[in-house]
């Protein structure tokens, strides 16, 4: 897949469609499909670990393990993520709780101990960074690679990546009236894409798609009758769309799982 191309989810009606639902997948020549991927290592914060619901990353499996066929390998997951989490002070320390699990590739022609063409490494934070109103966000979207897909790739033999962009926190019941937050989550889901694609350059052998739940979630907030919700759940806490003054319903968490399977399986298909 040529750089800056993306995949486009064509569910629905509505012309922007495209627009909301993509996966952008910047790639020098190399590239597996999802199909050969075996295993995904999580880091994150409560967007992929909260006790309250069943996030994403759970749904996902039952998704792709129930449709892949039965003589197929089966997907696992490694979660480091932890609530709260921010990439710019919690990243390091879920890096070093893999590493630990997983020891570094330090001596050459050596494997690391998980497979680099079947291992699929997911990065989903920012969330707290963006909505905590302080540090500088380009620094921190650059802690979001030097710490972590620096490490892994030179450690770990790395080469396939997934980074989930920052939800609409500014739209959630628990947001101030602040126009901080918004600019936060736009100019962190921008440099995410910008530093995405210069990596890749920069970087042989790796392949790294965008996936954005922001598009997904503004999609929900801006049209919730054609996902099930009443527009009273926009803004209310305990309803539909949102469990508490932060976070998603199981419900929306499905749907966050469904649109990255559709994405990464319409990768296969090119």
């Amino acid at each position: 897949m040529p750089l800056d191309s993306y995949i486009s989810d064509s569910e629905g009606t509505r012309p922007q469609e495209s627009e909301q639902f993509r996966v952008f997948s910047a790639d020098n020549g190399h590239r597996n499909v999802f199909q050969d991927i075996s295993t995904i290592v999580v880091f994150g914060d409560s967007m992929s670990k909260f006790d309250a619901c069943t996030p994403w990353l759970k749904q996902f499996l039952v998704l792709v393990n129930n449709a892949r066929d039965a003589g197929s390998r089966k997907l696992q997951a490694y979660n480091y993520a932890c609530p709260g989490s921010t990439a710019e002070d919690d990243l390091k320390d879920q890096m070093e709780e893999f590493f630990d699990r997983f020891p570094k590739n330090t001596k050459p022609g050596d494997k690391p101990p998980l497979d680099p063409d079947q291992t699929l490494y997911v990065l989903w934070l920012g969330t707290n960074d963006c909505g905590g109103l302080f540090g500088d966000v380009e620094e921190i979207v650059g802690i979001l690679f030097d710490d972590g897909l620096d490490e892994l790739y030179t450690w770990s033999k790395a080469r396939n990546f997934l980074l989930i962009d920052v939800p609409p926190v500014g739209r959630s019941p628990s947001a101030s009236e602040s126009i901080s937050i918004p600019e936060r989550c736009s100019n962190w889901n921008r440099l995410l894409k910008e530093r995405a694609k210069s990596y890749v350059r920069e970087n042989e052998h790796t392949s790294i798609s965008v996936f954005s739940v922001h598009h997904v979630i503004s999609d929900i907030l801006d049209n919730p009758a054609e996902f099930g919700f009443e527009d009273v759940d926009v803004a209310m806490e305990g309803g539909g769309i949102w469990l508490d003054s932060l976070h998603f319903t199981s419900g929306v968490h499905s749907i966050i799982a469904r649109r990255l399977k559709k994405a990464l399986d319409a990768i296969d298909s090119i």
